[in-house]
């Protein structure tokens, strides 16, 4: 059931949340996170289910947080590698980054 209380009116099974939840745009499901701890627990696989790795500031830094994390980790099935990175960049070829013993 989505409701933690008691007391409240709405009653949904975690499969019409899952479904609802499965058709969802990501900020949405970000935010169905904080409804309750059902809706958590629903909502968490559909978000997490594809990462986009993009070249954009803090995306590695986000990936690697849920590579680590084993409660997040287990719901990818697909990630997304975005290597556009705009005009005017420069690589930064000799700068080194520790890579997690999970992706290695």
């Amino acid at each position: 059931m989505l409701s933690d209380d008691p007391n409240s009116n709405v009653k949904l099974s975690a499969d019409i949340l899952y479904f609802v939840f499965s058709h969802t745009d990501q900020p949405t499901l970000r935010n169905c996170r904080l409804l309750s701890h059902s809706a958590c627990s629903v909502a968490t696989p559909s978000l997490f289910r594809r990462l986009r790795l993009s070249a954009a500031e803090g995306e590695a830094e986000r990936f690697l947080h849920v590579a680590q994390n084993e409660s997040l980790r287990c719901h990818v099935q697909k990630i997304i590698i975005d290597t556009n990175v705009g005009g005017g960049f420069e690589y930064r070829h000799n700068a080194s980054y520790v890579i997690s013993r999970h992706l290695s």
